[in-house]
């Protein structure tokens, strides 16, 4: 199936509380990757138009697809089936429950019929949690925490059951390239999350029932501006960006995940009319040799490259991650320079 095929499509949706017509040919369409935000007045449709999808409320006319694929979803029961979840406004946990319990609620982990295993549950809600990055205590009452974790908790609960285990980009990336633009703009948590799978090249997917290891081993570009109104540097306009507004934004970027890149390259304006550069196949020639004898051995250091490395080191605070990176970088660089 291709990437950019629409994972959901909604076609000609029809639905009428009465004499009241809620959807009227109402058409929507999902594909990997993307994250919508449907917005209206009140009354507008677009809670009915998920809780069709989801079988909470059937739909008059129209089609619904899954991959491609023609489906009914006439109950929530059919939704959850085919893997799909959907949190409602109105939350709907148990609060005298504690978070495991109301987590695996109507899916609870039996070691005999007709007999929860407690141990089991909590186990299994702990591992769940730590995935999400949350840190709730598994053995809480609901009624004890605030709306927000109380939020978190129905999205922990959406992944238990049947929720379908799928690759993510990482993933889809192995043995390529993950280009990721406008990098400050990507959520915090989803690029902490990166930081394993460059080093280990894998990366583990988890839900209740179980997970799963996928591999994960990807070149990572990614691209930035230099401040929020991308002038800051620029020798001819002036950068509008205040001090504070410029170290926040550079904060999005966590010192680990950066310490992994190996090159942070400042690309200035290309001048509409300036000088062509190099031509791309004379430098992959050059790549292309470097790899080969950098597979066979490592060009060794004099005493003033090492000297200049530690220098380097005490002055840039490199971890032992960052100055082997910087050594491997100069060694690959000293392969491709130009004659």
């Amino acid at each position: 199936m291709s990437a950019s095929a629409p994972r959901v499509r909604m076609q000609d949706i029809h639905k009428a509380f009465g004499p009241v017509k809620v959807l009227e040919g109402v058409a929507f369409e999902l594909v990997r990757g993307e994250v919508h935000a449907l917005m209206g007045e009140n009354g507008a449709g677009k809670s009915t138009l998920m809780k069709v999808l989801s079988g909470a409320v059937r739909r008059d006319a129209g089609e619904i697809e899954l991959d491609g694929q023609r489906v009914e979803i006439n109950s929530p029961r059919d939704a959850q089936a085919l893997g799909v979840r959907i949190i409602y406004q109105e939350l709907t946990l148990v609060p005298y429950l504690t978070v495991a319990e109301n987590i695996f609620l109507g899916h609870e982990p039996c070691s005999f019929p007709g007999l929860v295993d407690t141990k089991r549950m909590r186990d299994d809600a702990s591992q769940l949690l730590q995935t999400l990055g949350l840190r709730l205590d598994p053995d809480r009452p609901v009624r004890e925490m605030g709306i927000a974790q109380q939020q978190m908790v129905e999205v922990a609960k959406a992944l238990v059951g049947n929720a379908r285990l799928r690759p993510g980009e990482v993933t889809m990336a192995h043995r390529g390239v993950l280009f990721l633009d406008e990098l400050p703009e990507f959520n915090r948590q989803a690029l902490e999350g990166l930081r394993m799978p460059l080093e280990d090249g894998e990366v583990r997917i988890a839900r209740a029932a179980g997970s799963v290891l996928l591999p994960a081993r990807f070149q990572l570009v990614a691209a930035m501006n230099p401040c929020p109104c991308g002038l800051y540097g620029d020798p001819d306009r002036e950068c509008g960006c205040a001090p504070q507004r410029l170290a926040a934004y550079r904060a999005r970027i966590s010192g680990p995940l950066l310490d992994r890149f190996d090159l942070q390259v400042d690309v200035p304006r290309v001048e509409a009319h300036g000088a062509a550069g190099e031509p791309t196949a004379a430098v992959a020639l050059r790549v292309g040799l470097a790899r080969q004898l950098l597979a066979e051995r490592r060009p060794p250091l004099d005493s003033a490259a090492e000297e200049l490395l530690r220098q380097a080191a005490d002055r840039r605070f490199l971890s032992g991650r960052g100055v082997d990176r910087a050594q491997r970088v100069a060694q690959f660089y000293f392969l491709t320079a130009p004659a």
